[in-house]
């Protein structure tokens, strides 16, 4: 109790003290990570499907509301979002098992240098050896089962890996350039929330966020995610320190995420969140009740 008791009034002062100017350049580098994976998306679904017309904007729409449906539902519930919006927005009438499966390629990459950090992480001693045999990040466990139910279509939506020039070019490449913003902006929050860590201790952050969500017991890995921090970020924060950073960020980027996404899912859906009810829907008109006369 002590200690929860110390991570709030840390992160109350730390509130107070916080850089707007870094936490909005880490919310504009954290948005750009989003559109560079859901450009790799698009590389991808456009191998799978090159009969359709794959419009860009849709699938960068669907990307990021699956976005802000994973920082609110538990268990990568935003990737079934993310395959819903496509194949009804994105590219209607294709089959949902092919757009599924199109998720599988992003984990090529996030395996590997998911599996490179965590092994950086145990040899340098910033995480326990008991973590080396956690799954690497990336992971996405219910839809590898849903693509797995027809085979024909799950290699349809690796298309893309025949052709190692145009996974290179159009899914590797911007998904490396994601990684280093994502470790860019994780590097602003550290210092707006006066934690003076290196870009080494910004990739930790960053592990530790990507550990957390493949143990998706809470939205965003909430919990989870704060006590990794505690053990990657000890050699430059106290334990309270790192709570309430990651306490901070997390909202900062659960509200982000959660607007962006609500917004994106709304114009896909051709009714954006804010409007209880579309202009055009007509209003009820009341339908008066038969008068009741009395001694009847």
């Amino acid at each position: 109790m002590n200690a929860i008791q110390a991570a709030i009034e840390t992160f109350a002062s730390r509130l107070s003290h916080v850089s707007v100017t870094l936490l909005v350049l880490g919310i504009a580098l954290h948005l750009g990570n989003q559109l560079l994976r859901s450009t790799a998306w698009h590389a991808t679904l456009a191998a799978a499907l090159p009969n359709r017309r794959m419009r860009r904007w849709a699938v960068t729409a669907a990307y990021v509301a699956g976005a802000g449906v994973n920082a609110v539902v538990p268990a990568r519930g935003g990737d079934v979002a993310r395959v819903v919006l496509v194949s009804r927005r994105a590219a209607p009438g294709c089959c949902c098992v092919t757009v599924a499966s199109t998720l599988l390629v992003e984990t090529v990459l996030d395996a590997v240098v998911g599996i490179w950090l965590a092994a950086w992480a145990v040899s340098s001693g910033a995480l326990p050896h008991g973590l080396s045999s956690v799954r690497p990040p990336g992971g996405t466990a219910a839809l590898c089962a849903l693509a797995a139910a027809a085979l024909a279509e799950l290699r349809q939506g690796l298309s893309i890996l025949r052709s190692p020039r145009a996974y290179l070019r159009g899914v590797a490449a911007p998904q490396g350039a994601a990684w280093a913003a994502r470790v860019a902006s994780t590097y602003c929050f550290l210092h707006a929330f006066q934690i003076h860590a290196g870009p080494g201790q910004a990739a930790l952050a960053v592990l530790a966020g990507s550990l957390a969500t493949m143990m998706p017991l809470t939205p965003a890995g909430v919990g989870t995610q704060q006590a990794l921090l505690v053990v990657v970020l000890s050699g430059v924060a106290s334990p309270a320190a790192a709570i309430s950073y990651g306490l901070g960020v997390q909202l900062v980027i659960t509200a982000v995420n959660v607007a962006a996404g609500g917004t994106c899912a709304g114009l896909l859906l051709g009714a954006p969140p804010w409007r209880l009810r579309g202009a055009s829907d007509p209003v009820p008109v009341p339908v008066p009740l038969p008068a009741v006369i009395s001694g009847e």
